[in-house]
């Protein structure tokens, strides 16, 4: 909601058409600004911002929960922006911070000014689901070439070896090691697997290895194997799925409880693929075969099963803070040199 000075308003977060016109945002054409996600900071933005999150509460609200730019941050801008509206729209779009860290997070963003610049024309595309990968990359090497490519599979950053190749067509193949032929079908995406033997993938399919640490701190391996149109933000009761079917009944197949999948004060509504200890940690990179039954769980034995609720598992979420970060970069820029 731009002023003719650049300055900025209000900051809405995925408003609906109603919310838009209530607060102005729909311009005489019909059209509203949306913003690409290209922001930055001056030395005084960036310090308050630095300041913000240095107090104890923020520091807990990270860890627990989460900061995300646009909720937290983004809607607390504005010239016109109140408590009021922050903590409506942060609720609106989910966030789980309570109104006391809410209110301190308000007070030290408020402050910094916020300013647009309206372009006259550019295209959007969108990274924010697994299958966009696919698509928005597809596109991006169209627009680049000004054709269409000549395959629809986008590799990465891999390094191919001896009979290393990727057959199939839409995928995403990223970081991996191919010593062997890669298979798949169809909309699957791969990334930081060693393939060291043939590897056969189904369509939909998703698979990524990565290293990090458990919770007694050893060095292990996760293995994520999931849908490629999987919501990790949906609950249960919303229709969450997992490797493609609902998340609920791919459950009760697997003969896995709820209270084995999430902590017991965990809310019903905010019981989704994202907090959901669902993924398993490994010693070896190559032990991700044992768990490719995952994307097929009506022809998983018995066995495979009793293993998955017996392991050692975890979310998405801790995923994320125990992966480790100085392994990721650097097997990055060793497949990197090695491709040159």
């Amino acid at each position: 909601m731009p002023q003719p000075d650049g300055s900025v308003r209000l900051y809405l977060q995925k408003p609906g058409v109603p919310t838009q016109t209530e607060a102005g945002a729909i311009g005489r054409d019909g059209r509203a600004v949306l913003d690409i996600g290209v922001m930055s900071l001056d030395a005084g933005a960036a310090a308050r911002l630095l300041r913000a999150f240095r107090t104890p509460s923020a520091r807990a609200a990270i860890v627990a929960q989460g900061i995300d730019l646009y909720r937290e941050i983004c809607c607390a801008l504005g010239s016109q922006s109140t408590l009021g509206h922050y903590v409506k729209t942060a609720r609106s779009s989910r966030s789980l911070l309570d109104e006391g860290a809410l209110a301190s997070l308000f007070a030290a963003l408020r402050p910094i000014p916020l300013n647009v610049q309206v372009l006259p024309e550019c295209s959007f595309l969108h990274f924010g689901s697994t299958s966009q990968l696919i698509a928005s990359g597809l596109e991006l090497v169209t627009q680049d070439h000004g054709a269409p490519p000549s395959t629809t599979i986008l590799g990465i950053n891999n390094e191919l070896q001896d009979n290393g190749i990727v057959q199939g067509r839409e995928a995403w193949v990223e970081g991996c090691r191919l010593l062997a032929p890669l298979r798949l079908l169809r909309r699957t995406v791969v990334v930081g697997v060693d393939v060291l033997e043939p590897l056969d993938l189904p369509a939909g399919a998703c698979l990524d290895v990565s290293s990090g640490l458990d919770r007694a701190q050893r060095k292990v391996c996760f293995v994520r194997c999931c849908g490629v149109d999987d919501t990790f933000k949906w609950s249960l009761a919303e229709g969450a799925t997992f490797c493609g079917q609902p998340l609920a009944k791919w459950l009760s197949a697997a003969g896995a409880p709820e209270t084995t999948i999430w902590d017991d004060d965990t809310p019903a509504a905010e019981r989704t693929l994202w907090n959901a200890k669902m993924f398993p940690a490994e010693e070896e990179p190559q032990a991700f075969r044992r768990w490719l039954w995952m994307f097929d769980i009506a022809g998983a034995t018995q066995e495979q099963k009793a293993r998955f609720r017996a392991a050692d598992r975890y979310s998405s979420a801790e995923i994320a803070l125990r992966v480790d970060q100085t392994a990721f970069h650097a097997r990055r820029a060793c497949l990197r040199a090695a491709a040159r």
